[in-house]
């Protein structure tokens, strides 16, 4: 499993021991995660904050951006390497459907953190490039009823941690019984295509 959706670092409402990348690293590993895509906790309150994690086989950082990032950050990060951009829309105090700038851009972006209600909107009215972690979508068959709802393709898992269990993203899946080509595209094809 590829988690797309993870923070590591200083930051409020995670106690430091369990918010340092080795602890979040041991916490994923703990519940199946083979390799993340890691934010900053920095970068929940500062999209500019710098990354820690240059270097690491089990971290790939994505950076997270707002709807006012410039055109030429983007391409930027583009550049540097990174696969994929996030956006984090309630950690940011915006709907996801305010980044629709963001989202006609060719850059791939992840959709961290998207409720139920969101997902519609989110990949209804955008591109391909464009996917959705499912760390913060609750009801009941969540995962099963998004796949059937938007396909499997534009679908990832995302762990959420150090702020939740990894050990749910992965109950997620089990819970979900998709047929093998819809859970290993969740659980890590999506991801390996954007470069994780």
């Amino acid at each position: 499993m590829i988690d797309v959706s993870c923070f590591a670092g200083q930051g409020p409402l995670v106690l430091p021991r369990f918010s340092t990348p080795e602890a979040v690293e041991a916490r994923l590993r703990g519940a199946g995660v083979t390799r993340a895509a890691v934010s900053p906790m920095a970068a929940l309150f500062d999209p500019a904050a710098t990354d820690e994690f240059a270097g690491s086989e089990f971290f790939r950082v994505v950076p997270i951006v707002d709807p006012a990032c410039p055109a030429d950050r983007l391409a930027d990060y583009r550049r540097r390497g990174y696969p994929a951009v996030r956006i984090s829309p309630g950690s940011h105090r915006y709907r996801a459907t305010e980044a629709a700038e963001l989202k006609r851009t060719s850059t791939p972006m992840i959709v961290a953190g998207a409720r139920v209600p969101e997902l519609r909107t989110i990949l209804g009215e955008s591109p391909d490039s464009v996917l959705a972690d499912l760390s913060l979508a609750e009801e009941p068959d969540v995962l099963r009823r998004a796949v059937a709802a938007h396909g499997a393709h534009r679908l990832l898992t995302g762990t959420h941690a150090p702020f939740l269990t990894p050990v749910a993203a992965a109950r997620k899946l089990t819970a979900a019984r998709l047929g093998p080509d819809d859970h290993a595209a969740v659980s890590h094809l999506n991801a390996e295509r954007l470069g994780f």
